[in-house]
């Protein structure tokens, strides 16, 4: 997935290698997008899902209603998306 090298200088020491390792992995963000997997994701409530489901079906009811009608054209509406 990622990949991060760092070779080692002739007069450069293992600790300052792993500080060198470390910094690349703090400027690439990879450990902050490690971290909001690991800690922020959660799966979602079944309350969400269904709302979500239900918002979906109301706008694609509202869309199917404006094409009828001849108020919105298949090409506008997904422009807007």
């Amino acid at each position: 997935m990622y990949s991060i090298i760092v070779k080692k200088k002739d007069s450069e020491s293992s600790a300052s290698l792993f500080r060198n390792f470390t910094k690349r992995m703090q400027i690439s963000g990879i450990t902050q997008k490690f971290k909001k997997e690991v800690y922020n994701s959660r799966p979602q409530s079944k309350n969400t899902i269904k709302n979500q489901k239900l918002r979906k079906l109301e706008k694609e009811g509202e869309f199917k209603k404006l094409f009828r009608l001849g108020k919105i054209q298949n090409k506008d509406f997904r422009k807007k998306r």
